[in-house]
């Protein structure tokens, strides 16, 4: 058999002619190293940077092909849907382009008249996360909280709330729970990582909630909230399997994660599992700017909300690479979308911000287990095309606030200030700060169901590359690995 070749990079270079940078993952919070090859501007192909305390030798086929989308409609000027005459600004139906000096004049009009919020989407790199806080504060330093919609309800107080910090050790479990999860689709390294650990070692497994897209066996115990409580009371005929087990793994999807009283659910498992000296639950995410969300506590529904609720005429929202939010046309008067790609959110916005995709910046990200990674900058982006933090950086010199950085160097010594030492190895805190609480837990009685989406077509990236449609009008309508009858 011959050498295994990407059918996109097919007689495209040849290997001497390619300079390869180091860079992540972005398409999960698993966060795998990879290499991506390029001459002179363009990306010619990405492969696996062999780590093997993450991914092995490893990566997702997003990552490998989903590269072509950085040609593909993207948004490369400043668009509004106002027109300037005699000092007035009036609301227009059509877009007209605009340079970012004006765009600032503009904005800075609406901060004076409205309250804003902001959206938080996929890609959006701990940089700009930690300049959106600083620039929310310095603006209303009277906020207890801050006006920011995430799509999980954590309460991240302590970094194990949200963090599978033990990972390195999930070698040595001897047994895994999985609850509401696809794990093929939400992490697909993970799932290569456990069904290696699982064939090998024998270990049992059991799922809740899980369907049946598995691609190793393992026990279904239900879908109900009531199996769940029963395996973990002992009241289920397999619960000993779970009793005799030393260092069980526990991995919760991304859709577990939105429910309302996961909060409960969260405390109840810290709470349970006192009697073990050893725990490990990972929690899974679709979106790998999750992490640094939770690390500075930017998740704050309640109060996005609150702001949905004040009078509709006074509201603006800043929305940041976010793809699937369900707008209502009652719940704000104006709204701005900052991202990469032009997408159903961005026609309805009356302000697009073109934005440097992930691969086009030098940033950096959290992943699901605390370690701060460095994604480099691989291609050139659109020449009207900024990074997410140097516009709110800019913007908030037009609004006179002193964020106290205004480059890549100051933001790095203020980040550094803030954690109390960069790229360090952080200590996790133990579990023995809740388990000395008796907690009283409220669950509402609901089905599970693991989430099941396109996974080739589920971001603004993705969707417009062209090798992820054809990826995603091949396999899409595949189940349990074989094709469906027609």
């Amino acid at each position: 058999m011959g050498a295994l070749t990407s059918k996109p990079y097919m007689f495209i270079s040849r290997s001497w002619e390619l300079e390869s940078i180091e860079s992540i993952d972005f398409f999960d919070s698993f966060g795998s190293n990879i290499k991506v090859d390029i001459r002179g501007k363009e990306i010619l192909r990405v492969l696996p940077k062999i780590l093997e305390s993450l991914n092995e030798e490893w990566i997702s086929d997003k990552i490998r092909f989903s590269y072509d989308s950085l040609k593909k409609q993207r948004l490369d000027v400043p668009l509004i849907k106002f027109l300037f005459k005699k000092n007035f600004y009036f609301e227009s139906k059509k877009f007209f382009p605009s340079t970012w000096e004006k765009f600032f004049m503009i904005i800075k009009d609406f901060f004076k008249l409205f309250s804003f919020s902001f959206v938080i989407g996929n890609f959006v790199d701990f940089y700009t996360l930690y300049t959106l806080k600083k620039f929310i504060i310095k603006k209303n330093p009277f906020l207890l909280k801050l006006p920011v919609f995430v799509e999980k309800n954590f309460f991240n107080d302590f970094r194990f709330n949200f963090l599978s910090p033990d990972f390195k050790n999930f070698l040595s479990c001897d047994l895994f729970i999985f609850i509401c999860v696809n794990l093929r689709l939400e992490s697909p390294i993970l799932n290569l990582r456990i069904r290696k650990n699982i064939l090998q070692k024998k270990i049992k497994s059991f799922g809740v909630g899980c369907g049946f897209g598995f691609n190793f066996d393992f026990i279904n115990l239900g879908f109900s909230l009531k199996n769940l409580l029963f395996f973990f009371e002992g009241k289920h005929k397999l619960s000993f399997n779970f009793l005799k087990s030393k260092k069980p793994f526990i991995v919760i999807g991304s859709y577990f994660l939105k429910k309302k009283d996961f909060f409960f659910f969260n405390k109840f498992f810290l709470f349970f599992f006192k009697k073990f000296n050893y725990l490990m639950i990972s929690y899974l995410s679709l979106r790998v700017s999750d992490s640094s969300v939770f690390e500075l506590n930017l998740n704050n529904n309640k109060i996005f909300d609150n702001f949905l609720k004040i009078d509709n005429q006074k509201n603006f929202l800043w929305v940041l690479d976010f793809d699937d939010f369900s707008f209502c046309s009652n719940f704000y008067k104006f709204s701005l979308y900052q991202g990469h790609h032009g997408d159903k959110i961005a026609l309805k916005s009356n302000f697009i911000l073109p934005a440097c995709a992930p691969l086009e910046k030098n940033a950096i990200f959290i992943n699901f287990e605390g370690r701060y990674q460095k994604s480099k900058l691989c291609s050139v982006p659109p020449l009207n095309s900024r990074e997410d933090w140097k516009v709110l950086s800019i913007l908030s010199i037009y609004l006179d606030l002193d964020l106290g950085f205004y480059d890549l160097f100051l933001l790095h010594k203020d980040i550094e200030n803030y954690l109390g030492g960069f790229f360090l190895n952080i200590v996790f805190d133990k579990f023995k700060f809740f388990l000395n609480f008796t907690y009283f837990y409220k669950f509402n009685n609901f089905v599970f169901f693991p989430i099941n989406y396109n996974y080739y077509l589920s971001d603004s990236f993705s969707k417009f590359s062209v090798v992820m449609a054809l990826a995603s009008k091949r396999f899409f309508n595949l189940s349990f690995n074989f094709k469906k009858k027609n």
